[in-house]
């Protein structure tokens, strides 16, 4: 099953369309988050971006699923903007989960200082391009018990 993570208004009848192409191609921040869609998603499930997102708050984008689940960044990118992390996998009472990231950039405004972590998670990276812009960040963290 494929997902979209495009916010809710993109989908509401008389939603204003964007003017000019160079406003289309800014980052769009999601009404549901991508730890809503990660909690939901079911085990084998990939989800699919539709667009750019920017992730601003402190576990926006927390995966928390002991299943596996691949996220198709479809050519898109993921920015942190949170002063923290950008994404992550965390494993859950029931389980270790797996999270697949593929096909895609993510990135880290100056201040956010992880672009993506596992903490008693799998994380598996293809096909991706990962950039930190802050000062002694990193682009990949393992926490206790992350691969």
């Amino acid at each position: 099953m494929l997902l979209s993570l495009l916010p809710v208004a993109a989908f509401a009848e008389g939603a204003p369309a964007a003017d000019t192409l160079e406003e289309a191609a800014q980052p769009t921040k999601v009404e549901k988050k991508l730890a809503e869609m990660f909690a939901d998603a079911q085990d084998g499930e990939t989800l699919r971006l539709e667009q750019d997102v920017t992730v601003t708050g402190q576990e926006d984008a927390d995966y928390k699923n002991s299943g596996t689940v691949t996220l198709d960044l479809n050519g898109h990118t993921i920015t942190g903007d949170n002063k923290n992390i950008a994404l992550r996998a965390i494993g859950t009472e029931a389980g270790k989960g797996t999270l697949k990231i593929t096909n895609g950039t993510i990135k880290t405004n100056s201040g956010t200082y992880c672009t993506v972590g596992a903490k008693d998670a799998a994380l598996e990276l293809s096909d991706m391009q990962l950039e930190n812009s802050t000062a002694y960040g990193c682009s990949v963290k393992a926490f206790a018990g992350g691969t």
